[in-house]
């Protein structure tokens, strides 16, 4: 912990460090960023007692979004079918739009089961 948070904390009001923005490009990308990035931010707002499903919440996180991520969050807000969701539907959202789900792993997983799933609708129609 630096000596600035430290004395924060040491005064009895915790006031986290400055959020960088996400633009949902470059290191937000990658998983270890993009949760790194999300992390801090349930701090931030956690510190800052605001409830998770409190539009307040889904507000202040637009403030720490910039560029595509910031038409991302309009968006979701100002879509009848999705804008009474809370911040955690809209970090699921925003996960999903920032990592790639092109890892070699998840692909592999998702074609086995599908193979799986093809291999029982196939025994069922024998029987």
């Amino acid at each position: 912990m630096d000596s600035t948070a430290s004395a924060r904390v040491g005064k009895g009001k915790l006031q986290p460090p400055k959020l960088e923005k996400n633009d949902g490009t470059g290191k937000y990308r990658k998983t270890a960023g993009f949760e790194n990035w999300e992390n801090d931010l349930k701090d931030m707002l956690k510190v800052g007692e605001q409830d998770p499903k409190a539009e307040d919440t889904i507000i202040c996180l637009g403030w720490h979004l910039e560029g595509v991520a910031k038409i991302l969050h309009a968006s979701f807000r100002r879509n009848p079918a999705t804008h009474q969701l809370c911040r955690d539907d809209f970090l699921e959202t925003f996960r999903k739009y920032c990592i790639c789900l092109t890892n070699k792993n998840t692909m592999w997983t998702g074609f086995q089961a599908v193979r799986e799933s093809e291999k029982e609708c196939t025994k069922a129609s024998q029987r």
